[in-house]
């Protein structure tokens, strides 16, 4: 179905395409975000063991307890950091196809609703917009970065 589009008259007589929705992205989409819900309801709800585990495992060598919490540490800020990351990356890869191809939705895009496509300059407004929004996650994610570590750095003890 992709690339299925219907046309609308629209206000002042301009011609709008509608683009139809995908039924197979739908359900791939709606599939990945029960998954990615499931994955943390299991973890909130298996946290409070998790924790306790960690600890112990922490303190159980006083040798490496440093070298554990540092590790520990740097899981958990990459948990936060890489996903933003991520985002930034696919939203300027997606923000440069759509100036690149003056089309918004670009050509390929699964669509998950039905969609009006914008092309021209309301295209190249939106793909610069998409860019925009990548360049503020990439600062966040890097002002994350600076932020966890100097969150370790204070927060660990000398050796």
């Amino acid at each position: 179905m992709v690339g299925a589009s219907a046309h609308l008259q629209g206000a002042a007589g301009l011609n709008r395409v509608i683009e139809k929705a995908d039924a197979r992205a739908r359900t791939i989409v709606m599939a990945a975000v029960v998954t990615v819900v499931l994955i943390g309801v299991v973890m909130l709800a298996l946290g409070d063991s998790w924790r306790a585990a960690l600890i112990a495992w922490i303190l159980r060598d006083p040798a490496r307890s440093r070298s554990r919490v540092v590790t520990v540490s740097i899981a958990v800020a990459a948990a936060v950091i890489l996903p933003v990351a991520g985002a930034a990356v696919y939203l300027w890869r997606f923000g440069v196809r759509v100036v690149r191809d003056r089309r918004f939705p670009p050509f390929g895009a699964w669509l998950i609703v039905d969609t009006v496509i914008l092309e021209g300059i309301e295209a190249h407004r939106r793909g610069r917009m998409l860019k925009g929004l990548a360049i503020a996650l990439a600062v966040t994610s890097t002002l994350l970065a600076v932020l966890f570590w100097r969150l370790i750095v204070l927060t660990t003890p000398p050796r």
